[in-house]
């Protein structure tokens, strides 16, 4: 997929109230994400990225599996197929590294990916391109020194590639063919925790609240601060009883930004995070 077609929300309104939890409780989860996704059609929306190419919320997920209902950051797979921001998708998840994967993509180099994933540099554009040249694709121009040195590294080092401990894996979403046109839709690679980076071990035990801010045309972001190699789930809710996922969070870094795109035009928003 070259770009996603443009649709931009325009005019932000304060919201009346937040209210931001930065304490952690225990989740019910599997093992983790190369082990245990479901196996059934689950749902799908994308939208432009905030802190990767593409934000893909999934949705009909059975509860108790690594992969849960929620926002998650994403990548393309596919430089020349299409897909829409706010159409209803459906497909299947697969595990980049199992051996039950579409026999299009079965033999490509998902581990030098995933190395690209756990060894980003530049810009988002820049990561992408190093990932669509890594499977052989086009590329959106320029080809900077940033991808390349990507795209080298992961030929050098990531052959034999697998997370571990405080890493990112990933998820392929196979999509079926569009609604009504039945077109092909873009393949997406979505960022996931590695299944050893989330147990208790790792529990965070401190979170810090950094800032949070209006961005114009954008949403409401918050930029938070943990311990490296832990894993959080971020959830929203307007009456403090009921949570919904938005973002799971794979700390690789020293901090972590959020931004809630679906912030605009609330009357009040409420934030916890808790670990996975």
């Amino acid at each position: 997929m070259k770009r996603i077609a443009q649709s931009i929300v325009r005019g932000l309104v304060p919201l009346g109230v937040l209210w931001i939890a930065l304490g952690f409780s225990g989740a019910t989860r599997a093992d983790g994400p190369l082990c245990c996704l479901p196996a059934d059609t689950m749902r799908f929306r994308v939208a432009f990225g905030t802190s990767s190419f593409i934000d893909t919320t999934l949705s009909t997920l059975p509860p108790d599996y690594s992969v849960t209902n929620g926002l998650y950051s994403s990548w393309c797979v596919d430089y020349d197929t299409d897909i829409g921001p706010g159409t209803l998708y459906s497909g299947h998840l697969f595990d980049p590294y199992g051996g039950n994967l579409p026999p299009v993509i079965q033999f490509s180099p998902w581990p030098k990916i995933i190395y690209i994933l756990n060894h980003k540099q530049g810009s988002i554009q820049d990561i992408q391109n190093a990932i669509w040249v890594a499977l052989g694709q086009s590329f959106d121009p320029p080809f900077t020194v940033a991808a390349a040195q990507m795209v080298n590294d992961a030929n050098q080092f990531g052959a034999t590639f697998v997370p571990t401990n405080g890493q990112m894996a990933g998820v392929l979403i196979e999509p079926n063919p569009a609604p009504q046109t039945m077109a092909p839709v873009q393949r997406l690679l979505i960022e996931v925790a590695n299944s050893s980076s989330c147990d208790e071990t790792n529990a965070p035990t401190e979170v810090m609240l950094q800032s949070m801010e209006w961005v114009a045309n954008t949403g409401f972001r918050l930029q938070l601060a943990a311990q490296t190699g832990h894993c959080f789930l971020i959830e929203s809710s307007t009456n403090l009883i009921n949570w919904a996922p938005l973002r799971t969070v794979i700390r690789t870094n020293a901090t972590v930004s959020f931004t809630d795109t679906n912030a605009p035009g609330l009357g009040h928003r409420f934030y916890r995070a808790r670990h996975l």
